[in-house]
């Protein structure tokens, strides 16, 4: 499971989507022994999309949401992801993605 490796020294998570399909990938970040990659199938239609995202920041947001789902909104690799809480309209959530190291960019 992707969080046995969501400890203090992994700060970035790889979210990859595709049609109907997730991708979340986390490495820790100074040993490089451990790592995770879950697939999960959501309700996703368009071109695929990479984004790297602090681990600490999104497991802060998904900690805070009430509902079981929740709606990411995304405009680019570049640009702020809003995540909304499905169960609560009033709720959102802005998170800031990191750059691509020069050896991960395509």
């Amino acid at each position: 499971m992707v969080t046995s490796v969501l400890e203090d020294r992994v700060k970035k998570v790889s979210l990859k989507f595709s049609e109907n399909s997730l991708t979340i990938s986390v490495e820790n970040q100074i040993s490089h022994h451990s790592s995770g990659t879950q697939i999960i199938t959501i309700g996703y239609q368009g071109n695929n999309i990479e984004i790297l995202l602090n681990a600490k920041y999104i497991l802060d947001c998904l900690t805070s949401i009430d509902g079981k789902t929740s709606t990411f909104v995304i405009n680019g690799q570049t640009n702020p992801v809003a995540v909304q809480d499905d169960n609560n309209i009033n709720s959102q959530y802005i998170l800031m993605p990191m750059q691509f190291d020069k050896e991960n960019q395509n």
